[in-house]
């Protein structure tokens, strides 16, 4: 095999993690609704009319919408076990790129430095996103949103704040990146990795934020070569999105443009502040 070969392999390598996440999340989805499908059948299986037939559609899309959260869940858990296992049995190929050193001795500092940006500073790069005239242009995220941060906290906060970061981090920066650094320079690959990111989140307001949110968390994953630190930014950068919606303090803060403000601007400098000390540590 020559060098355009490998190279071309390799490409492919990198992509197939995320589109094989999709395919997952697609199949989990058709699953669900066979199973609402039929569920639904069997409760107006006394009625022909069109009404009827119109309503039988209708609930089943806000059931999916419902349980959301949860075939998220499913899709994640499943991809954690189907990629955790191709690592393992490629582990050789990314022994090189430290993928292996999940646990890496992180001091107690560097988790704290790791809390802040993803409880606080993630949620001001949040909010500065959510000012911008992007949503509804692709997509809509409210709708997105509603949808999946909806039903019981506790399986929020498993499914989005645990499950789903977990998956994401294994895929798109332990996988897809490292995969990409073996064929283009790693500041390409940064790039296209987070844009890949952004795009698998279907609108450009959510994009947008993951986008800039991943390029945060690979510059953390090189600085420690460890794929724990860019899922404990991305786990409690979630689970405060699933707390500030279950108790409306976003929807509070939205009330009041320039408390909205200050909690943003303060919000991004303690999340900066962060970062820089973790940029500029010294990891012997």
């Amino acid at each position: 095999m020559n060098e355009k070969d490998i190279r071309f392999k390799n490409i492919i390598m990198a992509f197939c993690p995320p589109i094989i996440y999709l395919f997952i999340t697609m199949f989990v989805e058709v699953v669900a609704d066979i199973i609402i499908f039929v569920r639904q059948a069997k409760s107006t299986s006394n009625s022909n009319s069109f009404i009827s037939s119109y309503k039988f559609m209708d609930n089943i899309t806000n059931n999916l919408d419902k349980y959301s959260y949860l075939i998220t869940f499913i899709s994640a858990a499943i991809a954690i076990f189907v990629f955790g296992y191709y690592y393992f049995r490629h582990k050789n190929t990314y022994e090189a790129y430290k993928l292996s050193k999940v646990f890496t001795s992180l001091k107690v500092n560097d988790y704290f430095n790791l809390v802040i940006i993803g409880a606080i500073g993630s949620v001001g790069l949040s909010r500065f996103v959510s000012m911008l005239p992007l949503d509804n242009i692709i997509g809509n995220y409210e709708n997105t949103s509603n949808a999946l941060l909806s039903g019981n906290i506790i399986l929020q906060i498993v499914s989005l704040g645990i499950v789903v970061p977990i998956a994401e981090e294994l895929i798109y920066r332990g996988l897809l990146f490292n995969g990409l650094t073996k064929v283009i320079d790693a500041k390409y690959a940064i790039f296209v990795a987070s844009l890949v990111f952004g795009v698998f989140h279907y609108n450009l307001l959510q994009g947008t934020y993951t986008f800039l949110l991943s390029l945060i968390l690979i510059c953390v994953y090189m600085r420690y070569k460890c794929i724990l630190a860019p899922i404990i930014i991305h786990a409690c950068a979630n689970i405060v999105a699933v707390i500030s919606s279950y108790f409306g303090i976003s929807s509070f803060l939205n009330r009041n443009i320039w408390i909205y403000l200050l909690i943003m601007v303060v919000e991004l400098v303690i999340g900066v502040i962060s970062f820089e000390v973790i940029m500029k540590e010294d990891l012997k």
